[in-house]
């Protein structure tokens, strides 16, 4: 059974409570709405033109940096920037990313593939 991946949380969402029953399928509810909310805060908002409402403070201090030498982080004026475990060059130029994510803006903007 194909499943486009805009529906993926809500067929698993459905099997859960048909699996497990109502009390786990509201706890994967709370899960879905916080990526659903943090996705729209942001990707969505900021580009209405509403102000990007970053992760708080407290939060980024329980996940402290241990990256050392050249993979430290970079905070610009757009953003703070954390450079990938390993980079590769591609025509001259250096990339770290070597999947579909990151060929457009935002999130999902890139060619899919079909698995299996």
């Amino acid at each position: 059974m194909n499943v486009p991946a805009p529906y993926y949380p809500w067929v698993f969402l459905a099997l859960d409570f048909v699996v497990s029953g109502p009390i786990q399928a509201a706890v994967d509810f709370t899960g879905i709405l916080g990526a659903h909310l943090h996705l729209f805060l942001t990707e969505e908002w900021p580009r209405q033109g509403g102000r990007r409402i970053d992760t708080p403070v407290w939060f980024k201090n329980l996940f402290p940096a241990t990256r050392t030498g050249s993979q430290q982080t970079q905070t610009r004026a757009y953003g703070t920037v954390i450079p990938p475990a390993e980079e590769r060059v591609v025509g001259g130029n250096t990339t770290g990313s070597t999947g579909v994510f990151g060929r457009g803006n935002g999130n999902f903007r890139g060619q899919g593939y079909r698995l299996g």
